[in-house]
C-alpha cells in the first residue's frame, strides 16, 4: 500500500496561492457546512489550503479539530485528487458535527469534486476539432477548423 503524507509541498502556503484559487476556481462544491474551491495547478500533485474562520467556529479546539480532520481526509484522498489546488472554507454549524460526520462529509465532497473534474474533462475531450474535406486545385486535403 502506498504511503501518503501531508508534507509542506502539499499545502497552499502563501496568499498568492490562495488568491489564485479564489480568483480562478474552476470547480466549486457547496454544502451547508463547508465550501470547497478548486483549480488545476499544473504541478502533478494536489495541494490543500484551509480557511477555518473564527466567525464560524468560535472555539480554537473546534477550529483545530476541523483542520486536523480536513488534513487527514485530504491525505487519504490525495492519490485521486490529481493536480488540483483546493481550498476548504468553513461555514456555520460545522462545529456541531461529530468527527465521523465531518470525515464522511469531506469524503463526499472529494467524490463530488472528482465527478465534476471528470465531467469537465469529458466535455473538453468531446470538443475536438472536426475535419472537413476541402478541394484545392483538384486535390482533397484535410484541414482542421
Amino acid at each position: 500500500m502506498k504511503q501518503t503524507s501531508f508534507c509542506r509541498s502539499l499545502r497552499l502556503l502563501n496568499s498568492g496561492d490562495f488568491e489564485q484559487v479564489f480568483n480562478s476556481a474552476a470547480f466549486r462544491i457547496s454544502h451547508q457546512h463547508l465550501l470547497l474551491l478548486a483549480c488545476h495547478n499544473g504541478r502533478g500533485f494536489p495541494r490543500l489550503g484551509l480557511v477555518i474562520a473564527k466567525k464560524h467556529l468560535r472555539l480554537a479546539v473546534d477550529r483545530n479539530r476541523i483542520k486536523r480532520l480536513s488534513r487527514e481526509s485530504f491525505r487519504h484522498a490525495q492519490g485521486k485528487l490529481q493536480d488540483l489546488d483546493l481550498v476548504v472554507l468553513s461555514r456555520n454549524g460545522l462545529d456541531k458535527l461529530s468527527n465521523p460526520e465531518v470525515f464522511s462529509l469531506l469524503d463526499q465532497q472529494w467524490h463530488r469534486l472528482l465527478k465534476k473534474v471528470r465531467q469537465k474533462q469529458s466535455e473538453v475531450s468531446s470538443e475536438q476539432p472536426i475535419k472537413e474535406d476541402v478541394i484545392d486545385s483538384g486535390k482533397n486535403e484535410h484541414k482542421s477548423i
